[in-house]
């Protein structure tokens, strides 16, 4: 279970995306989860617990990608994603570690998609990276 703003959501272990570990270049986490044939809403908690900015022109972005393929190799689309980096890189100004959420739901141009990944892309001049934990989740519980 994680709280954010006076909501929980709910989770288990199998929904876990990514577990802590630093990224340093662009790359799609190894987790992929199959989701079903159903229409899916849900959440993404992501824990930043380390983000640099030495030179300002680092920017991270944390894309939600759904696919039909299990393997990822035939189409995929992003359905949520988040930047971290400097306004003027075309983030949203987040330079610090915290608890972020995007929301999301699996089904797109009147298809749904089956699996989901996580991927990361890293861009400037990065000498260490973001660190982050990504889990699924149900919507929030008031």
């Amino acid at each position: 279970m994680v709280v954010m703003r006076n909501k929980t959501y709910s989770y288990d272990t199998a929904l876990i995306m990514k577990a802590t570990g630093l990224i340093a270049a662009s790359a799609a986490v190894a987790t992929i989860l199959d989701l079903g044939a159903a229409y899916v809403e849900g959440a993404v908690i992501l824990d930043v617990s380390a983000i640099e900015f030495d030179t300002a022109d680092e920017k991270y972005e944390v894309l939600l990608q759904v696919s039909n393929s299990a393997t990822f190799a035939d189409t995929s689309i992003v359905v949520a994603a988040i930047k971290f980096g400097d306004a003027a890189n075309g983030a949203h100004d987040v330079s610090t570690a915290g608890r972020y959420v995007m929301h999301f739901c699996n089904e797109q141009y009147n298809t749904v998609f089956r699996y989901a990944r996580l991927y990361t892309v890293v861009s400037g001049t990065v000498a260490t990276g973001i660190n982050y934990t990504g889990v699924m989740a149900k919507n929030p519980v008031a």
